[in-house]
């Protein structure tokens, strides 16, 4: 009996009848309810380079993405961490260390304000130069940025632009 009530309930609800559509025709897609048809698609550097992306090598795979990428719907191209590294906790005898592993937070480059900024060994000429050619190609640029306040800024008691605090 049990399974026979069950078997019933089942067909009931499973049937075009009290299904969305009355018409049982309808193919619900990602896009009726509003949801993209395919994911965001772009580069991360954290992929291929680690904490180890700088200027000139983010320019250089801006122009390889732009080539190779851009043409099939690919629009973010993203610097991921490190991009905020002291120079000093990167460099041992004036060689790059190889830093593969997230940057520390007290080795963060931060302003008065406790903002992060970009490392001037990494991204000697800020992000300016890299963000407008990918604009100028139709380009979204990201940055990887951690939320919240950064530790060295707490730790330092920096003020906080535009409050008392």
């Amino acid at each position: 009996m049990k399974c026979s009530c069950f078997l019933l309930a089942w067909v009931l609800f499973s049937s075009p009848v009290f299904a969305d559509d009355p018409s049982g025709m309808a193919c619900n897609t990602s896009a009726d309810k509003g949801l993209a048809l395919t994911p965001p698609l772009g580069w991360n550097s954290f992929d291929s380079y680690g904490c180890n992306i700088y200027e000139e090598r983010a320019l250089m795979e801006a122009d390889a993405f732009i080539e190779k990428f851009a043409p099939h719907g690919y629009e973010y191209f993203v610097i991921d961490n490190g991009w905020f590294s002291k120079p000093e906790s990167v460099m041992k005898d004036g060689l790059q260390l190889a830093v593969t592993q997230h940057a520390d937070p007290k080795d963060v480059v931060v302003n008065e304000y406790g903002i992060v900024q970009p490392s001037e060994l990494f991204f000697p000429n800020g992000f300016k130069p890299l963000a407008d050619k990918l604009h100028a190609k139709g380009l979204k640029f990201g940055l990887h940025l951690m939320r919240g306040i950064p530790r060295v800024a707490v730790e330092r008691d920096l003020p906080i632009k535009g409050t008392p605090y």
